[in-house]
């Protein structure tokens, strides 16, 4: 994965921010903050979005993380299983469940999750 670490010094000084601030927005510590800045670490997927969404800029402007869309689908998959009444079900039971029965209950939601794709 690439990570553009010019484009993500130019934001983070354009939205006047020190490295704390920064690193307290992401979720992140100020010494990573300045081992992104110098181009030295790559961020972690989820912090790449943290900081698009911190300087208002696509994912794409600073690397080249794959297509939204396929999170979205993978979202989308999953907002359909927490629909079936059969998932609700089993929430509302599960701390009457035996360990048994909850790998039977975790195999039954990836057989459905598989199944949607």
């Amino acid at each position: 994965m690439k990570f553009d670490h010019k484009v993500f010094r130019f934001w983070r000084e354009q939205r006047r921010l020190t490295l704390e601030e920064c690193a307290k927005a992401v979720g992140a510590s100020k010494a990573s903050v300045s081992k992104w800045e110098a181009g030295t670490v790559i961020p972690r997927p989820a912090k790449i979005r943290a900081i698009a969404k911190l300087f208002n800029i696509s994912v794409y402007d600073i690397s080249d993380l794959p297509p939204e869309p396929e999170i979205i689908s993978r979202t989308e998959m999953l907002e359909e299983t927490f629909q079936d009444p059969m998932f609700d079900i089993i929430v509302r039971a599960w701390s009457k469940l035996t360990a048994a029965d909850k790998g039977e209950v975790v195999e039954f939601i990836s057989n459905k999750i598989k199944a949607q794709k």
